[in-house]
């Protein structure tokens, strides 16, 4: 099998591509939940106030902030990550692959499925859990993969490059049978 040369600046290429498809929903979304309280306290404002009505008011309105509170916080901490890899303050090292996990889709909730979790999974021996996002690297020149490729080629025992930031979060594998790393 060839294999196709990574370095630092290929991981960049890759992690930047990977991280703006993967932040569109997380950016949409605060904004239709921040357009669905307004539109909540609207329509409730029209009704005659009474204590029943802000209780129902307030039920409803928890679970919107709550999720825009956690696409802002998701937001955030993507972005230090990018800034990671952008500043090259991430390290590269070896893992062995000691286990996979794919999640049940349903077909009812597919598409949410894939929007909100990463139904693929790698366990590492030293750094745990890597939920495999859409779209990886896409700078090689012959492995361009989505997220079911990768767990389609991942093989329990294979040993991987993995791309850590700060506090020992994996940002981005690569598997040792398909590339090598540049000194």
């Amino acid at each position: 099998m060839k294999k196709d040369i990574i370095t630092k600046e290929r991981i960049k290429q890759d992690y930047q591509k990977q991280f703006s498809s993967s932040i569109r929903i997380v950016i949409v979304l605060p904004i239709i939940l921040i357009l669905l309280i307004a539109l909540i306290v609207f329509l409730f404002s029209l009704l005659e106030f009474n204590a029943m009505f802000l209780t129902l008011e307030i039920i409803v309105l928890l679970p919107a902030v709550f999720g825009c509170y956690i696409c802002v916080a998701s937001l955030i901490d993507a972005y230090k990550d990018l800034d990671t890899v952008k500043s090259e303050s991430f390290r590269i090292v070896t893992d062995t692959l000691i286990g996979i996990d794919e999640k049940a889709v349903y077909a009812g909730s597919a598409f949410f499925a894939t929007l909100f979790n990463h139904p693929y999974t790698l366990i590492f021996d030293s750094f745990g859990k890597y939920f495999i996002h859409g779209e990886n690297y896409s700078s090689s020149e012959l492995y361009v993969m989505n997220d079911k490729g990768v767990y389609t080629y991942a093989i329990v025992g294979d040993t991987y490059y993995l791309v850590i930031g700060s506090k020992n979060k994996i940002l981005a594998v690569y598997n040792t049978k398909m590339f090598e790393l540049a000194e």
